[in-house]
């Protein structure tokens, strides 16, 4: 009843609009490597199953995402985030609380490259009010895989009734602490507890609250027990997540960037760069064949590019940061020289296409024979242009030849009919044949043609279409 009293109560509100809300926070972190870049909000106040941020940007290269989401629930089956789509980037799951009514759920992500006009969408398993925060942050652990290696600990928690609170004990020197929660039952501002503050709260028409929230600052030492917490209210249901996100490994080190180019286009665009060593990550070119990894600690690394199709030189680069960035580590792309092949069928049967001679000409020269079932190859084609023509005796063909240009891809179909082409024979004999051999026979007619006569005074016209003859010895 308390649910149904909410709906009804939002569904006469003057106030059914969607809010979106964006900020750019920065934190003062001058003791930690961590630091917010870009934070971007969207409140979506009606029942939905998807909400959207506006459109944002990133400053540098190779930070962790994160999108906080919390949201209401009706009937049936608690809500979950079913997806997260967007900025061309892949989204997994880090911590899902919807032990309560409602979701508060952390996914995260990994840009390699600074991102320009994007936009998140979180997908959800049935339409109802919800918030989501999208929150991007330089000076993270760059390995692992979508921003893996950039989480350490996670909890959780929820309570009907009771103050929202969640407990993790941290990993790493440096580390920073949020959470998200959502509040079923009122729409009520939080307090936050001791050293925390709201990233961003949305108290819904529906009767709820989503919120954000984190620890002020890094947490110095690994293995700190870190309470994130709200002192008020207290008397609601709520679930909590929350995660620690984790600086480049030897906290406090400066970040240095290892850059390069691998020319000439188009291999040097879009090739995968895997780095090992003192740190491990997969990154991508540009369309300029540039790359730049960012957030590296003084070390040894090894940057080895691949792309299908290409070869590079050299095939890797180990180098060593000390205390400065490194330029100019670049590669050069050779298109590995791939074959291809023509092939077809000559038709309207085996037994018609079987031993018709295939000759090609252009690129290059071949020639082949259908097989029993009329099928033809020609292989270890190069890129380029050819004409498959068609030959056999008794038989005319159409197409009489077939262009073909083969462009990266094998050429398949390239078919031809056959039709035989049915002729006659006129023959005969002069008596006495002592007296006809060696005598001239003239065929008139089309074809026109003659004819000596044997010892035995016999002669013959053969290969002849149907029509009208003269026959004049």
């Amino acid at each position: 009843m308390a649910k149904l009293r909410k709906i009804v109560d939002y569904l006469t509100s003057p106030k059914r609009i969607i809010a979106f809300t964006v900020a750019l926070i920065f934190v003062n972190a001058a003791r930690a490597q961590i630091t917010i870049d870009a934070s971007i909000s969207a409140d979506q106040a009606k029942a939905k199953s998807t909400v959207s941020t506006p459109v944002f940007s990133t400053s540098s290269a190779n930070e962790l995402l994160l999108a906080f989401i919390s949201a209401d629930h009706l009937s049936g089956a608690n809500t979950t985030v079913t997806k997260i789509a967007g900025a061309g980037l892949t989204w997994v799951l880090v911590k899902r609380t919807n032990v309560q009514s409602g979701t508060a759920e952390i996914w995260r992500a990994f840009a390699t490259s600074a991102l320009n006009g994007v936009a998140v969408t979180a997908t959800l398993s049935r339409s109802v009010a919800s918030s989501l925060i999208v929150m991007s942050f330089r000076g993270v652990d760059i390995t692992g895989i979508s921003g893996s290696g950039a989480i350490g600990a996670t909890g959780t928690g929820n309570a009907n009734p009771g103050a929202p609170a969640a407990v993790l004990t941290t990993t790493r020197n440096g580390s920073l602490v949020l959470g998200v929660g959502n509040d079923f039952d009122n729409a009520i501002g939080r307090t936050p507890g001791p050293n925390q503050s709201l990233i961003h709260q949305f108290l819904a028409p529906v009767g709820d609250t989503y919120w954000v929230q984190m620890l002020n600052g890094a947490i110095p030492l690994s293995g700190t027990a870190v309470v994130l917490n709200d002192t008020a209210p207290v008397g609601d249901r709520y679930n909590l997540s929350i995660c620690e996100i984790l600086p480049i490994p030897g906290g406090g080190e400066p970040a240095f960037t290892l850059s390069g180019n691998i020319s000439p286009l188009p291999g040097g665009s879009a090739v995968t760069l895997t780095l090992t060593g003192a740190a491990t990550g997969v990154f991508q070119s540009d369309t300029s064949g540039n790359y730049s990894i960012g957030n590296l600690a003084d070390g040894t690394y090894t940057v080895t590019p691949s792309k299908s199709g290409y070869t590079f030189t050299p095939p890797a680069q180990t180098v060593t940061i000390n205390g400065a960035n490194l330029t100019g580590i670049d590669f050069t792309a050779t298109a590995v020289q791939q074959t291809w092949s023509i092939s077809g069928t000559i038709g309207p049967s085996p037994s018609i296409g079987v031993g018709t001679l295939l000759t090609l000409s252009g690129a290059a020269s071949k020639t082949t024979t259908a097989d029993s079932s009329g099928n033809y190859n020609f292989a270890d084609l190069a890129d380029g242009s050819y004409t498959v023509t068609p030959s056999k005796a008794g038989y005319t063909f159409q197409p009489s030849n077939r262009p073909v240009t083969i462009n990266g891809a094998n050429a398949t179909g390239v078919n031809f009919t056959a039709t035989s082409v049915q002729s006659w024979t006129i023959s005969g004999a002069i008596n006495p044949p002592a007296d006809g051999r060696g005598a001239i026979v003239i065929l008139s007619g089309t074809p026109s043609a003659y004819a000596t006569v044997d010892s035995s005074g016999n002669y013959s016209f053969k290969n002849l279409p149907n029509g009208t003859y003269t026959v004049t010895p």
